[in-house]
């Protein structure tokens, strides 16, 4: 990553499209991760409830799927990672979009906080705010508008969080019944056109949304990995329950660049190698750090 690339991350919060995987080692990666992982309830969150049913499906399976684990933790994204955040990295969290014929748009929205359902921040700086986090959305299927695309909204993030206002429950984000106090054209979004195996990464403050899928549309599959520096305090609450109400007990972050000796929270080791779950062709992905 340049000098350029950083700047450029500065002026319009987000960088890519990259190449993390093979187009055919990202289909073959996708379809196990859907047989495997997406075919189960997490043993993360197997004791608990959910504002969001779908989530003890879908979030944080890199803390028990080797196969996720490696991907996440991958040299193409960290060393990517430790350039925007500093020598010290954490995965603290990862979430599967699986969209399929008819599903509808996702709001422009900023993640900020990640303060779910229930407005409780899940990521804050030490001296309390909104800490950076850089979030990397991997296309494990082709990924076009038609298909539910993913969209950005290059510079947004610069006037900083943008206020909310009432809107109606199905057409608001993520249903919480309100909506970016501002809109956005057609011609101020980036629509990203992307091939299985690329990634963009992009700051929690950039604006960003999803199209909806069009009935012909084949299944989308897509990760995305959320990243801080160590010093971030992650769950800030406690492990009683986060935004979505699921209960964090067996959960935590994954140290994958660097030293954890500034976190101040629950760390978990990554989920160790199995037979059972191998990449089809090991070789495509780079060494991980060490």
């Amino acid at each position: 990553m340049s000098d350029g690339d950083l700047e450029q991350f500065q002026d319009r919060g987000y960088l890519g499209p990259y190449e993390l995987l093979p187009e055919p080692v990202a289909l073959a990666v996708g379809r196990r991760l859907a047989e495997e992982v997406l075919a189960v309830r997490s043993s993360i969150y197997a004791h608990t409830q959910s504002d969001m049913p779908s989530l003890l499906v879908t979030r944080d399976r890199h803390l028990e799927s080797p196969l996720l684990g490696r991907l996440l933790a991958d040299r193409g994204l960290v060393e990517r990672m430790t350039r925007l955040l500093g020598p010290d990295v954490l995965l603290w969290r990862s979430d599967f979009f699986a969209q399929g014929s008819g599903d509808r748009e996702t709001q422009p929205h900023q993640d900020k906080q990640f303060s779910g359902m229930r407005d409780i921040p899940a990521i804050e700086r030490a001296g309390g705010g909104i800490p950076q986090n850089v979030t990397a959305w991997i296309s494990l299927t082709p990924t076009d508008r038609r298909r539910g695309g993913l969209y950005l909204v290059p510079g947004s993030h610069q006037g900083g969080v943008i206020p909310e206002v009432p809107a109606a429950p199905d057409r608001s984000i993520f249903g919480k019944g309100r909506v970016l106090a501002r809109t956005f054209s057609d011609g101020e979004q980036l629509e990203l056109v992307m091939r299985p195996g690329q990634f963009v990464v992009f700051s929690n403050l950039l604006v960003h949304g999803s199209y909806p899928v069009s009935e012909s549309a084949e299944r989308r599959l897509a990760i995305s990995a959320r990243y801080v520096a160590a010093d971030t305090l992650v769950n800030p609450r406690g492990t009683e329950t986060n935004g979505h109400g699921l209960d964090l007990r067996r959960y935590g972050a994954m140290l994958v660049a660097g030293s954890a000796a500034a976190f101040r929270g629950v760390l978990r080791a990554p989920p160790p190698a199995s037979a059972a779950c191998p990449l089809e062709d090991e070789d495509a992905l780079r060494p991980l750090p060490r």
